[in-house]
């Protein structure tokens, strides 16, 4: 089974920013990728995946988990990585999951890397944004 660690990073260059900026952008960009990462989590019609995503968001950390509890945390994981379980405790098979694309058509495995693959240019141009109307509004 592949490893992902989860995390949405964008790296790009800039001038040194105040404590307060930098809060400001670590918020937007958190909340961005937990708005924008919707499309690719699997679907489930009592909302739990999208829900344990939004319960697991700390803006100030810019930490995005899915599962507060043990019971979540398993399954989401489970589905994150996109392998059947089977047998009692569960164990990974070499079977892939099936996923239900109707409400979510780009749900599937690895949901950051996906966001990554596809929206990175938007993520850091949006950050770029943010950042640079922060610091115009605190020179004025």
């Amino acid at each position: 089974m592949s490893k992902s660690n989860g995390n949405v990073r964008i790296k790009f260059t800039l001038p040194e920013l105040s404590p307060a900026v930098r809060k400001s952008a670590q918020a937007f960009h958190t909340m961005n990728v937990q708005r924008r990462i919707l499309k690719y989590l699997p679907y489930r019609s009592n909302g739990s995946v999208k829900d344990a995503v939004i319960r697991g968001t700390n803006t100030e950390s810019g930490l995005i988990t899915a599962g507060g509890n043990s019971k979540d945390g398993h399954h989401m994981a489970y589905l994150f990585y996109g392998v059947a379980m089977e047998g009692k405790p569960k164990r990974p098979t070499d079977r892939a999951l099936n996923y239900t694309h109707t409400p979510n058509a780009q749900a599937g495995p690895f949901w950051d890397t996906a966001l990554k693959t596809h929206e990175e240019t938007e993520l850091c141009g949006e950050l770029k944004s943010h950042i640079t109307k922060s610091l115009e509004r605190k020179l004025k």
